[in-house]
C-alpha cells in the first residue's frame, strides 16, 4: 500500500514531523543511540551486545506501539517469555518504561499480562533551524509532544547564532524540569552525511560541511544528532501519522527553506549510497520556469515555494497572510492552478517510483 502525505501549501506547524520524529527518534532508537543512553561499557561481548539490541528493539516497540502488553512484545519480537520480563524489568529499572495492571478482559488460563508504557521521565530536544526561525521541542518516549519554543530571526542564522538562540530557549524551557534528558535530534534542511554526522550543506541556510551536533552536543551537554528534515518527516508519517500501517510513503514538506521530500520503499527509508538520495523538492517539472540554487531551472521547490505562490498572487498580500488567501475563494485561480499542476508532476513522479517494483 502507497501513501502519499504533504504538507506543501500550509505553513510549518508549530511542532512539524521533522522535528517530531528525530526527538523520538534520540530517545528510543533501534541503532545509534541506544549504547549513549544506556551507558554500557561491555561492547566487546556478543551476549552484550545481543542484551542492547534486544533492549533496543523492545524499547522500540513500546515507544511506537505502547502502551502494549509483555504477551504482545513476546509475539511481536519472538523473544521468549522471560527474556521480554528481563527486558522490561531492565528498562523500567533505567526509567525507560513503567507497567501498570493488566486490562479487565475474561481470561480462560493463565495470568493477565501486564501493559508496559513509555515513560513520561524520559525526554528528548527536536530542534529545527530554519531560514527565519530557530525552534526546539521536547519530546518523550511516545511521540507525546510537552512544549515548543520557537524564536523567529530576521535573517538566516549562522551555526553559532543558531547556538546561541538553542541555548536561551533551552534555559525557558518549562517541562524539562524533572525530567531527563537524554539527546538532541537536528532536522536540518539540508544534506547530512548519516556517518559523519556533518552538513554537507544547507543551501538556503548558507552553511557547508558544519560538524553542528557536535557543535550543538558540546554547547548543551547531551548526544546529538543530525538528519535531514525531509527523511526525519516521512519516518515520523510512517511511524505515527499518515502512513502508520503502510510500507510504502512518499512525504512532501513545505517550509521557509523550500521543499523537501523523503520516501519509504517496503517499510525502509530510501537514503541512497551517500544518504542523499529522495531530494524530491529538486524534481524538474517545469522546463521554462524560473533558476534554482541547486544550478537548475524549474525545480520543484522552486515552482510551488511559498514565496513563489506569494508572488503569484500579487504583491497586496503580506506573506504571513498567505494561508487565509490561498483556503479562500477569493485566491488568484492561476497561481492555484500552477501550483498543483507542478505538484502534481513532481508527486506522480515519486509515487512512480517506488510503486514500480512494489504491489501497493
Amino acid at each position: 500500500m502507497l501513501v502519499v502525505a504533504t504538507n506543501i501549501f500550509r505553513r510549518a506547524s508549530p511542532v512539524n514531523a521533522g522535528q517530531f520524529v528525530v526527538a523520538c527518534a534520540t530517545i528510543a532508537p533501534e541503532a545509534h543511540v541506544t549504547e549513549t543512553l544506556l551507558r554500557d561499557e561491555r561492547q566487546g561481548n556478543r551476549n552484550e551486545s545481543t542484551r542492547q539490541h534486544n533492549l533496543s528493539v523492545v524499547l522500540s516497540y513500546v515507544h511506537e506501539k505502547g502502551p502494549i502488553t509483555r504477551a504482545e512484545l513476546t509475539r511481536q519480537t519472538n523473544l521468549n517469555r522471560s527474556t521480554i520480563g528481563a527486558l522490561v524489568a531492565e528498562l523500567a529499572q533505567l526509567g525507560l518504561v513503567y507497567e501498570s495492571a493488566p486490562p479487565s478482559v475474561k481470561r480462560s488460563v493463565g495470568r493477565p499480562s501486564p501493559l508496559v508504557h513509555p515513560s513520561n521521565d524520559v525526554v528528548a530536544l527536536g530542534v529545527n533551524p530554519d531560514i527565519d526561525a530557530v525552534q526546539v521541542s521536547v519530546v518523550g518516549l511516545g511521540g507525546v509532544v510537552h512544549e515548543v519554543a520557537r524564536r523567529a530571526t530576521r535573517e538566516p542564522p549562522t551555526p553559532e547564532s543558531s547556538i546561541e538562540i538553542l541555548i536561551d530557549l533551552v534555559h525557558g524551557l518549562e517541562t524539562t524540569r524533572g525530567r531527563r534528558i537524554v539527546g538532541i535530534g537536528l532536522a536540518i534542511p539540508g544534506l547530512v552525511n548519516e556517518y559523519t554526522q556533518r552538513i554537507r550543506i544547507a543551501p538556503n541556510l548558507g552553511w557547508v560541511d558544519v560538524d553542528y551536533a557536535a557543535m550543538v552536543s558540546r554547547a548543551l551537554g547531551y548526544p546529538a544528532r543530525a538528519a535531514n528534515d525531509a527523511n526525519l518527516g516521512v519516518i515520523a508519517e510512517y511511524m505515527f501519522g499518515a502512513g502508520r500501517g503502510c510500507d510504502n510513503v512518499v512525504y512532501l514538506n513545505g517550509s521557509s527553506s523550500g521543499i523537501g521530500g523523503g520516501v519509504v520503499v517496503d517499510s525502509r527509508l530510501v537514503r541512497g549510497s551517500r544518504s542523499f538520495a529522495a531530494e524530491l523538492g529538486h524534481t524538474l517539472v517545469n522546463s521554462n520556469g524560473i533558476a534554482c540554487q541547486c544550478g537548475r531551472s524549474g525545480c520543484l521547490e522552486t515552482e510551488v515555494s511559498v514565496r513563489r505562490i506569494w508572488k503569484l498572487l500579487g504583491d497586496d498580500v503580506a506573506l504571513d497572510e498567505l494561508d487565509d488567501v490561498y483556503a479562500s475563494q477569493d485566491r488568484d485561480e492561476l497561481a492555484h492552478e500552477l501550483a498543483h499542476q507542478w505538484l502534481a508532476l513532481g508527486v506522480g513522479s515519486a509515487t512512480n517510483i517506488t510503486t514500480s517494483s512494489t504491489n501497493g
